[in-house]
């Protein structure tokens, strides 16, 4: 079991495939995301950070684009309706 934030989709992304990949065996041997729905709803607003420009607007173009990606990734996962990932809606 693991709980993601948004900083881990933003910033280890790359690790984060890996990990699901890596353990497509028996359920004992997987591991299953859970999402925080605020994070779901941190990442769409972060999405739309893209400027252009000096060194900033450069990271904020990245954040962006991280972000971009992180939703994507969700989005996959969700749509494959694998029993991997789990979206929580905490209140």
């Amino acid at each position: 079991m693991l709980v993601v934030d948004t900083n881990i989709f933003i910033s280890q992304l790359k690790q984060l495939r890996q990990l699901v990949a890596s353990h497509p065996g028996s359920p004992q041997e997987s591991v299953t995301i859970y999402i925080p729905w605020a994070v779901l709803r941190e990442l769409d607003a972060l999405k739309k950070w893209n400027a252009d420009g000096d060194g900033e607007a450069e990271n904020s173009s990245h954040l962006g684009r991280s972000a971009r990606a992180a939703i994507n990734f969700v989005h996959e996962l969700l749509l494959s309706k694998s029993n991997r990932v789990s979206v929580l809606n905490c209140s």
